[in-house]
């Protein structure tokens, strides 16, 4: 039996923060996310690509990685989980306001969220930075994107392919029926581990040896007072035990209110330092492996805002898609540089604006 063979106009793959964005810019655009747990099964499981959701899969049991690209890690912890909404599933929707492009700034009115200023008493935070807000939704609850993004394909993208100006995808659905689709643009939204995985199954990485991809690292601290650290020297979010359990485990549900109560006992600050970590990958083909190397000490993975994958020592992972095809567009992490220490939302809204055709 033939597959079935969908044409469309233009493609968003995803369903977290940049292909969000991406839908609301174009409108047109059909997005393809898959929702189910079942279009992974067949791929093996990568217990060490959850180590960072830990406590946030006590909630959410379908928070697991799957393919069939494996990672050996000595002093990094990377992170992955296919689930419908991406990283809005487990993050604080903090954003600097002040990092925005005037172009972006113009276009907020359009999106479904709105921009609390950081304070305990509506964010359960604050900053010594000014600027920082918080992405709520109009109940004030933390920004998911699986609440807004009700319209997609269900199919799980498996390859992607060229032919003169058309992309050819691959896909499957939870009954692990394939199907077959002809599109002009692709926007990809995916996050640095899929975005991997889809390149490493599509043979695209067959000219790479090396990879790259850096963050500004963070740490944790507890405290038992309310009082920010005033120095310019690092990005602090300081949460009370109420922000806490919303930012840490993701929870919009009415329990967590009941931690209020150790709001003026335990505090949690959240430090981003301005000196950039870069973790270095070489790609092994024939063992279906990413393999970290180098002697660095310092740990990499604390903030999991990594971006900006580089190739080979030489190009950005967004001007290698592009050479293959003008029309296969990176918006999300792997293809975004964060301009500043802190929240890399702002950066992803900047980089979709400026990338993303508006329809």
């Amino acid at each position: 039996m033939s597959k079935k063979l969908f044409f469309f106009d233009e493609v968003i793959i995803g369903s977290g923060f940049s292909a969000y964005l991406c839908s609301k810019i174009n409108k047109k655009a059909k997005i393809i996310s898959p929702n189910y747990m079942l279009n992974f099964q067949n791929y093996p499981r990568r217990k060490n690509l959850e180590k960072n959701l830990f406590f946030k899969q006590i909630l959410n049991k379908k928070m697991k990685s799957f393919g069939n690209l494996k990672y050996d890690l000595k002093l990094s912890n990377l992170h992955d989980s296919l689930i419908h909404g991406g990283h809005t599933n487990y993050w604080g929707g903090i954003i600097n306001i002040n990092q925005l492009s005037r172009t972006a700034r113009n276009q907020l009115k359009f999106f479904d969220f709105k921009i609390l200023p950081l304070d305990f008493k509506n964010t359960s935070c604050i900053s010594n930075v000014s600027g920082l807000g918080q992405l709520v939704d109009k109940d004030n609850k933390i920004f998911q994107t699986s609440k807004f993004l009700k319209k997609y394909l269900n199919f799980f993208l498996e390859t992607i392919s060229f032919k003169d100006n058309l992309i050819f995808l691959n896909l499957k659905n939870e009954y692990e029926q394939k199907f077959s689709a002809i599109t002009k643009k692709v926007y990809l939204a995916t996050g640095i581990i899929q975005t991997l995985d889809l390149l490493h199954r599509s043979g695209l990485f067959d000219d790479i040896n090396f990879l790259q991809m850096e963050e500004y690292p963070c740490d944790f601290n507890f405290s038992f007072n309310n009082k920010i650290n005033i120095s310019k020297k690092h990005v602090q979010v300081k949460f009370n035990f109420h922000g806490i359990m919303k930012h840490f485990l993701n929870s919009n549900s009415s329990f967590i209110n009941c931690f209020k109560i150790f709001n003026n006992f335990i505090y949690l600050d959240q430090n981003f330092l301005s000196n950039k970590n870069y973790l270095n990958i070489q790609y092994n083909k024939k063992l279906n492996k990413l393999i970290e190397i180098g002697s660095k000490k310092e740990f990499f993975g604390s903030s999991i805002h990594y971006n900006n994958v580089i190739i080979n020592n030489s190009k950005t992972l967004f001007k290698h898609l592009k050479s293959i095809n003008k029309n296969l567009i990176g918006v999300s992490m792997p293809f975004v540089q964060q301009d500043s220490p802190g929240p890399v939302s702002n950066d992803l809204i900047n980089h979709c604006i400026k990338y993303v055709k508006k329809k």
